[in-house]
């Protein structure tokens, strides 16, 4: 196919639509509002429903009821807005209920800012958000092509294990614009079993389970399981004798790949780890790193570190137990490739005392 032109919005709009998504919800908030915008106009074409919601609270409520029929449902917010709707992503995990949600990082708590970059949600999404155990399948592309490959799956994800997905991005990601290449539209879903169809059937689980706590617990553990076992995503380069790991996701996980590279024609044994599902987080791919790994280093635009933790866990779990140090800062914009490399010489020089 060719490549063409899109800006970030307008690609994840016609790839959602393309992907038989036939229901939205949102509400205006930047920088998303281009997407709603697109889909408002596109979609009533493609034989589907675009509905501009009062407040973001009740988005998720639309969406569930839509896909507890078989629809492919769709919402994007910002950070304060996706805030809002977590009880009603938290209501649909109790019932197994599938949508997609696009969600872009804006800075900062409550109602955050409208200007620079961040990634300041990840603790949120990664726990899925709200009250209750549940977890969402989180994405974290790092282009506006690997986005626009991401949603055209989604739903086949949320489908097949019952959950929502989210597509975590930065601001950038909605408003720059990269040649892409868009899928073709697929075919109509056949609606699964458990959907409702006008008869009042019930489409399980939780009516029945509810009454064995046994049973519930084992089904939301084989469900989270499965998820943890087959969807764990990421890029990955030069583990096999890096004395450092760099560990980054989004576009500061593009700009760490130039570092190391540029640092290993250098000849310095350094190696970069970017998680394309953030959860769930891929854990494997620390099995990858060299057994002589001095340390990991976690850089995040945010201020404390969100994602250190799961850095730390995830390096446990792989026997490889070290010092996790971290670079995490908010200027509105993302660090440099420059700004990795001086970060990665003062780690190596043991200028850098700071660690978990």
């Amino acid at each position: 196919m060719t490549k063409e032109l899109w800006k970030g919005d307008y690609a994840y709009a016609e790839c959602a639509i393309r992907a038989g998504c036939r229901l939205f919800a949102g509400y205006p908030i930047t920088p998303t509002t281009e997407l709603m915008e697109y889909v408002a106009t596109h979609l009533p074409q493609a034989g589907g429903h675009c509905i501009i919601a009062e407040n973001e609270a009740n988005i998720p409520y639309i969406l569930n009821g839509a896909a507890a029929c078989g629809t492919y449902a769709f919402t994007t917010s910002s950070a304060p807005g996706t805030t809002l709707m977590q009880e009603g992503i938290a209501w649909a995990s109790k019932y197994d209920i599938p949508a997609v949600l696009l969600h872009s990082q804006r800075y900062g708590g409550a109602t955050g800012t409208l200007h620079g970059e961040g990634q300041t949600d990840y603790k949120r999404d990664v726990a899925g958000g709200g009250h209750g155990d549940y977890h969402t399948i989180v994405f974290a592309p790092a282009s506006v092509q690997e986005c626009v490959d991401m949603l055209y799956i989604s739903w086949e994800l949320a489908y097949k294990y019952r959950i929502w997905v989210v597509i975590h991005v930065g601001r950038s990601l909605c408003h720059m614009y990269e040649a892409i290449e868009l899928p073709p539209a697929k075919s109509t879903h056949t609606k699964p079993e458990w959907c409702l169809n006008g008869k009042y059937h019930l489409f399980d689980p939780m009516c029945e389970l509810l009454d064995d706590p046994t049973a519930y617990v084992k089904a939301q553990q084989e469900r989270y399981n499965a998820v943890i076992d087959n969807e764990q995503r990421w890029e990955a380069g030069y583990l096999e004798d890096a004395d450092y790991v760099i560990v980054a996701y989004g576009i500061p996980g593009r700009v760490v790949k130039k570092a190391v590279q540029d640092m290993r024609a250098a000849g310095e044994k350094v190696g970069f780890i970017r998680p394309v599902t953030i959860w769930p987080y891929p854990q494997k791919a620390f099995d990858m790193v060299s057994k002589k790994v001095k340390g990991f280093l976690s850089m995040e635009i945010n201020d404390l570190g969100q994602m250190k933790k799961d850095v730390a866990l995830s390096a446990k779990l792989a026997n490889r137990d070290r010092n996790v140090l971290v670079y995490a800062f908010y200027r509105g914009e993302y660090f440099s490739t420059e700004e990795v490399k001086e970060f990665y010489g003062r780690v190596k020089n043991g200028q850098f005392e700071a660690e978990l």
